[in-house]
């Protein structure tokens, strides 16, 4: 009998947190979690990407899960009527998706919740992590795309974000009976230049060729071959097998060969009932606001030497760098203050 779902979309946790560099630096140290159970998550990374996926911590820290995190969860409406999905053929190109309502059955491609949560290491490494979960145990091949808008503006569907150049597809990909995911990621085209190709169309605005970030040692994923308690599933409920699986990005590789500060603000989960980039896509988890993006802060703190008490002087500074949007180069600030720039 297919998991029913929750009663509509909702936010579960606060939306992660993003790494920030400062003008002082502090001494880190590294930590490497060791596993007594089988993992696939990628080196360097304390984040438990199971070889049979699942949420609960298994291991001593510093290691975490699903279960011991503050991830952005996202749930879909009910299955029925009611159930918005993409229908009159929309395709993954399609700029604007269109939105029906009570067309997918509680099938492989009925969605029930997605996550997304971005793990900063003790050395500042970045790990971008994912999980899916649906409704029923397919009887083929598993697609699930995970899609991160950088503009906050909803497009004329009145649901999805209005693509920009350079929004990411994130694509997970598991061939009927594997339980070893490929992930691929797309970048979104506003014009083609030079070694800008699109996947499946001759023309932009389109999804750009696919990058397998499994092979380049980038990403790594995981589907849960057995089922899953109520009591270890965070809130999920019980959970057959092959209905949820998780994924790992190195972030700073994802993000760090674009050379500007890019900030994605949501995303969202939808599923595909075909493994071929052009097949019709099928239901979709309305998108979660997050605060993801690979920009820098900058944190200047002022402390006078000797202390001044009470803190009566304010000292003057002029900043050289450029923020994203630009700022006043010039603010004061007293002893003890402290000044924030993105």
């Amino acid at each position: 009998m297919p998991a029913r779902k929750l009663s509509g979309p909702r936010t579960r946790r606060r939306g992660f947190a993003v790494a920030a560099a400062t003008v002082t630096a502090a001494m880190a140290f590294a930590v490497t979690a060791t596993a007594n159970h089988p993992e696939v998550s990628l080196s360097g990374s304390n984040f438990e990407i199971d070889t049979n996926a699942n949420l609960k911590v298994d291991d001593a820290p510093p290691s975490i899960d699903w279960a011991g995190v503050a991830e952005t969860r996202k749930t879909d409406t009910a299955s029925g009527s009611g159930d918005n999905s993409f229908g009159n053929g929309t395709k993954e190109d399609t700029a604007v998706p269109s939105v029906v309502s009570g067309s997918i059955p509680p099938n492989k491609s009925d969605l029930l919740n997605f996550g997304v949560y971005l793990e900063t290491t003790a050395t500042g490494r970045r790990f971008l992590n994912l999980f899916w979960h649906r409704v029923q145990e397919p009887s083929g091949t598993t697609n699930m795309d995970f899609e991160f808008n950088q503009s906050s503006t909803v497009s004329g569907n009145g649901v999805t974000p209005v693509r920009t150049a350079g929004d990411l597809l994130i694509q997970y990909d598991l061939s009927q009976g594997g339980t070893n995911p490929v992930l691929f990621v797309s970048r979104w085209l506003t014009t083609l230049g030079p070694g800008a190709q699109c996947e499946a169309s001759n023309a932009a605005p389109c999804w750009s060729t696919k990058a397998n970030l499994t092979a380049a040692g980038n990403a790594t994923g995981s589907i849960n071959t057995t089922s899953i308690l109520a009591a270890d599933a965070d809130g999920l409920g019980a959970i057959s097998p092959r209905t949820f699986g998780e994924a790992q990005l190195d972030f700073d590789a994802l993000t760090g060969g674009t050379g500007t500060c890019t900030s994605f603000g949501s995303a969202y989960l939808k599923s595909r009932s075909s493994d071929s980039f052009t097949a019709a896509l099928k239901d979709f988890i309305a998108p979660a606001s997050t605060n993801l993006n690979n920009c820098a802060t900058v944190i200047i703190r002022k402390q006078t030497n000797p202390e001044e008490d009470p803190n009566a002087t304010s000292f003057g500074y002029t900043k050289s760098f450029p923020t994203s949007p630009g700022t006043d180069p010039t603010f004061t600030l007293m002893d003890d203050g402290v000044k924030t720039f993105t």
